[in-house]
């Protein structure tokens, strides 16, 4: 049987979100305790992973017009 469990160390924890009212009421954070099986939570659409948006890149603009005729 294979097991994946979350990382125990304090700030390496993903944030997860309840999506199931099985779970608890839908958008409020969930936290694991110990032992929980996450991968399982995750997969069976009870738990969502809680992703940090990327800052998003500016537009590229070509401010050099350097063209030959």
């Amino acid at each position: 049987m294979l097991r994946l469990d979350n990382k125990s160390a304090g700030t390496d924890r993903m944030i997860y979100t309840i999506a199931s009212t099985k779970l608890g009421i839908i958008g409020d954070p969930y936290v694991p305790a110990d032992g929980i099986n996450v991968a399982a939570l995750l997969s069976g659409g009870f738990i969502v992973e809680q992703s940090t948006p990327k800052p998003k890149k500016p537009a590229k603009t070509n401010t050099e017009t350097n063209e030959e005729i």
